[in-house]
């Protein structure tokens, strides 16, 4: 990647990952985010402050070879298959608290939120049994056939996977849905 484009990709993943700490989308060591950009995969690295990134934190590899550097994140496989199966350009996996919280309330295999905003970009959200590490590559596949229909997926306990064009437009729709999760817990949902 030339240098004009590399320090734009930086640059990026650096005010997308301020502002989904600030947002408290994510811990202080803790989701990942990568783009697709002619031909070549940019990843976190894994244990990266997202809140904090700088180009040291940002492994970069081939798609075409899938010959990953040991210290990319460890949700990569889901990042791969989202690329494989769609036409995304970036994927952003985060920890929000409130969109975990429905995803241990609710029984079934979605949500449906209950704001206009969410319902008009996402009337329904998967939610799949996707845990960290070796239990996201057994559901990489899953989460990434959701992400081909859907703009946000949640990992049982454990997160959201978003994708879109651009980093910006991830981060939106991981936004959007935690704040239409942070509506239905104060609405006191599920109801029985």
């Amino acid at each position: 990647m030339n240098g004009s484009r590399h320090v734009l990709i930086v640059t990026d993943f650096a005010e997308v990952g301020h502002d989904m700490f600030l947002a408290g989308l994510v811990g202080s060591h803790s989701g990942n985010m990568s783009v697709l950009a002619d031909g070549q995969v940019v990843i976190t690295r894994s244990g990266a402050r997202l809140g904090r990134l700088a180009a040291d934190d940002l492994v970069e590899f081939q798609l075409s070879g899938w010959d990953i550097p040991d210290k990319a994140s460890s949700e990569v496989s889901a990042h791969l298959e989202v690329y494989a199966t769609s036409d995304h350009l970036a994927v952003i996996h985060a920890h929000p608290a409130n969109s975990i919280a429905v995803s241990l309330l609710e029984d079934g295999a979605e949500f449906k939120p209950p704001t206009l905003e969410a319902r008009y970009y996402m009337p329904r959200v998967p939610i799949v049994d996707a845990l960290a590490g070796k239990a996201v590559e057994a559901a990489a596949d899953e989460i990434a056939r959701n992400l081909v229909e859907h703009r946000v997926v949640i990992a049982r306990g454990h997160g959201t996977y978003s994708a879109g064009a651009s980093l910006d437009e991830a981060f939106q729709w991981t936004s959007v849905l935690e704040d239409a999760c942070k509506v239905a817990l104060a609405l006191n949902w599920p109801r029985p």
